[in-house]
């Protein structure tokens, strides 16, 4: 009974950590969209945006979690009570939606309490960095664990909420990986919700179909995955919000450059997709000025790690180093060989995440509604650049392997199939649009 309570009010302080500092009414006079709405789900997922950039901050200054944690709630309280209308006017619209939210979060709480596996990467990498930051040494210590390359922003976020709950069992810390998903989840679930009549019936089980794609007990193992699929996911809806508008104003693009900054301090990788997804996007920028903010955000947000790295925790760069051998890539039977190899896995990992299958057939559906060519051009230079980086990663690691394909494609293939949630999301509306007017005709 101590062990639920403890669940419950885990997911409370997630709640309320959360509130803070935007409400829904604030957040949509910031974006103004026409098309997609932006709600209750949105504002905590993006005020979620600010808290972890803010930790990013707060990691480097080895700040106390325990009164670091009464701040950010005290600060949260008293900003809901500030604004305890503006919250009410979405919370009473979205109350079907909220307690269908808290039954999911929940329901898989529950499940991985009783499931307290770690996988290889959590036990070997990842939780020594999330134990050094329960245990308060500064994050310079970092230097001296297993895999000290690899970036930390997720074990410290683990370590901050397995400080600060109530009976301090360390797999409620990582529940915050869970909540961040599945709000990133009802999030995009939500994204056509404004003004339609019964549009619940057909949310939740849209929804439930999405967290039963996406859901991968393995990957709460201590994997940060989730974590990348979560705010890649939102980073889509923000882009295409300006699309649909024509145009972004500065404090949208302000909350897309801060979530697009957490991604380079989840893994590795985050910096790949974060260089893939702005230089692409400011492509769809009609502001010159705000393509030139947007490029210049991506130089600093990779400046400031690169520096912050190598003064601070002073280890930088990548896990492996990159050394090309060209006498290697440039053998033809090499590149017959490990060209196999890859669309071999590439495929494995489409099966056994099948979001992007689902979206291949999406694409297909919007192209012959001719959907709006720019969202589908975006989508295409996206799922193309995200290809051409995996296949260019498996040609030139120095230790591309099958096993090395077997055991680490298919996780980025599902850290990036967040992008893609939001084209699926508008198959179906495009579809029960078309139901709804064929019932009212």
């Amino acid at each position: 009974m101590i062990e639920i309570s403890a669940i419950i009010l885990q997911l409370l302080f997630f709640l309320i950590i959360f509130s803070f500092p935007l409400n829904p009414i604030i957040l949509n006079k910031i974006i103004k969209s026409d098309k997609y709405f932006f709600g209750t789900f949105d504002t905590l997922l993006i005020n979620g945006v600010f808290l972890l950039n803010f930790l990013i901050i707060c990691s480097f200054l080895n700040f106390n979690l325990k009164y670091l944690f009464f701040i950010l709630i005290t600060l949260s309280i008293l900003t809901y009570a500030f604004n305890y209308k503006k919250w009410m006017q979405y919370l009473i619209k979205e109350k079907k939606n909220l307690i269908f939210f808290l039954i999911v979060c929940l329901c898989i709480f529950f499940s991985l309490s009783n499931s307290l596996k770690f996988e290889w990467d959590g036990i070997a990498h990842w939780f020594f960095k999330t134990k050094l930051f329960y245990d308060g040494h500064p994050v310079e210590n970092i230097k001296n664990l297993p895999a000290p390359m690899y970036p930390h922003l997720g074990p410290y976020i683990w370590a901050f909420f397995w400080k600060n709950s109530i009976i301090q069992y360390e797999y409620l810390g990582r529940l915050i990986y869970v909540f961040i998903y599945i709000l990133s989840i009802f999030s995009m679930g939500c994204s056509f919700f404004k003004d339609k009549n019964n549009f619940n019936l057909f949310l939740f089980p849209i929804i439930l179909f999405l967290i039963i794609l996406t859901y991968d007990e393995y990957l709460f193992g201590g994997y940060q995955e989730y974590l990348l699929f979560s705010f890649i996911a939102l980073m889509s809806k923000l882009m295409l919000s300006s699309i649909e508008n024509n145009e972004s104003s500065i404090e949208q693009l302000f909350i897309l450059i801060f979530t697009g900054n957490l991604l380079i301090y989840f893994k590795d990788e985050g910096l790949i997709y974060l260089i893939i997804i702005f230089v692409i996007f400011q492509f769809f920028l009609r502001n010159n000025s705000q393509k030139v903010l947007l490029i210049l955000s991506l130089i600093v947000s990779i400046s400031i790690q690169f520096f912050l790295e190598k003064n601070i925790i002073q280890v930088h760069g990548f896990q492996e180093s990159i050394n090309i051998n060209f006498d290697k890539i440039l053998n033809i039977k090499f590149l017959i060989t490990n060209s196999v190899l890859i669309i071999k896995y590439m495929i494995i990992s489409l099966l056994k995440y099948p979001l992007w299958i689902i979206t291949f057939i999406s694409a297909y559906f919007l192209i012959k509604q001719k959907f709006d060519k720019k969202n589908i051009t975006l989508l295409f230079f996206i799922i193309l650049a995200i290809f051409g980086f995996y296949y260019a990663l498996y040609t030139i690691h120095p230790h591309s392997s099958e096993f090395l394909m077997k055991v680490t494609l298919d996780r980025l293939f599902f850290q990036t199939s967040g992008f893609v949630i939001i084209y699926i999301l508008i198959t179906f509306n495009e579809i029960y649009l078309k139901f709804d007017n064929y019932k009212t005709e």
